[in-house]
């Protein structure tokens, strides 16, 4: 995580720590779009960012921050060029045990519906096709 630096208002010469997160990303990289691409479809596996908690959100940026570093890794690799493999293999290890600790198996998003919800659907849809 890299640390930014900017001036507060109190003063030009007092300064603050910004921290830069995925958000910060310029979302037209590869990278980025790797990232995020990888984030929502995991969010979607585990049935919605809504049914999620904190931790298990930001699991879910960390794994897809990890991914995007080892899929790199490994392009960079398999073109030939010299990779740090202990530090690949370090990243590895980290995506693998946050991965592990949201699970490998998608889980099933709740569509139970009371029977009031379900017949007032089902008045909308009458109206709609008459």
């Amino acid at each position: 995580m890299e640390l930014k630096l900017t001036h507060r208002k109190d003063g030009p010469r007092a300064l603050k720590a910004r921290l830069l997160d995925l958000r910060d990303l310029d979302q037209r990289t590869n990278a980025a779009k790797l990232a995020q691409s990888v984030k929502s479809a995991i969010l979607a596996d585990l049935g919605g960012e809504e049914n999620l908690s904190t931790l298990e959100r930001l699991a879910c940026e960390h794994a897809a921050l990890a991914s995007a570093v080892v899929a790199d890794s490994y392009a960079r690799w398999l073109k030939g060029e010299q990779i740090a493999l202990a530090e690949l293999a370090t990243v590895q290890n980290a995506f693998l045990r946050v991965a592990g600790s949201l699970g490998f198996s998608r889980r099933a998003k709740d569509v139970t519906t009371t029977i009031e919800k379900y017949l007032e659907g089902s008045d909308d849809e009458a109206a709609h096709s008459a």
